[in-house]
C-alpha cells in the first residue's frame, strides 16, 4: 500500500482525499462528512460504482443492530456488504449517529482490496471531526479572554486538554 496523495479541506464540506496503490491499481478514496451522513467513495475506475447505505437501528437491544442495503449496483457480492458493515460499526462505536453511504467502483473486489479500503477510511476518519479538534479553556491570567489549545483525541473519541 503506497500513499501517493493526501488532501483535506473543511469547505464547503469537511472531506479528505486519499490515493492508495492496491495491488498495482491506483485507488482514490474520498471521505466527506455531512451533518447527518458520511459519504465514502472508493474508486479504481474513475467513477462511482455500487452504492450501499448503512445505519444503526435505534432500539432497546443490548447489542447494536445495523441496517445495510444496496441502493444500486452489484447485489450479489456479500463482501461489499461486509465492508460497509465494518465501517458503520466503527462509526457507531465511536459515538457518531451518522448514516453511511458507500460507493465502491472497483476493478478488484478481493478481500485484500476491501480490507485496505476499510483500514484507510478508519485511519482517516472524519465522522467525529477529531482530526482538527480545538478545545477552549479559561485563561486564568486574563479572565476576559479565552485561550485556544489543541487537544489530543483518544481512540475511543474522548478528548483531553
Amino acid at each position: 500500500m503506497d500513499r501517493q496523495c493526501h488532501t483535506s479541506s473543511n469547505f464547503p464540506v469537511p472531506h479528505k482525499k486519499i490515493c492508495v496503490d492496491i495491488k498495482g491499481i491506483q485507488t482514490d478514496i474520498i471521505i466527506s462528512s455531512y451533518e447527518d451522513h458520511i459519504l465514502v467513495m472508493a474508486t479504481q475506475i474513475g467513477a462511482m460504482g455500487t452504492m450501499l447505505n448503512a445505519r444503526k437501528e435505534e432500539g432497546m437491544a443490548i447489542h447494536p443492530t445495523f441496517s445495510v442495503s444496496v441502493i444500486f449496483g452489484k447485489r450479489d457480492e456479500p463482501m461489499l456488504v461486509a465492508c460497509i458493515r465494518q465501517l458503520i460499526e466503527q462509526i457507531s462505536s465511536s459515538g457518531s449517529p451518522k448514516t453511511l453511504l458507500l460507493s465502491l467502483g472497483l476493478k478488484d473486489h478481493s478481500l485484500d482490496t476491501l480490507k485496505t479500503i476499510v483500514s484507510s477510511v478508519i485511519e482517516n476518519r472524519l465522522w467525529l471531526g477529531l482530526n482538527m479538534v480545538s478545545v477552549f479553556r479559561w485563561n486564568r491570567t486574563k479572565p476576559d479572554q479565552l485561550e485556544r489549545n489543541q487537544a489530543e483525541p483518544f481512540p475511543n473519541g474522548l478528548v483531553t486538554v
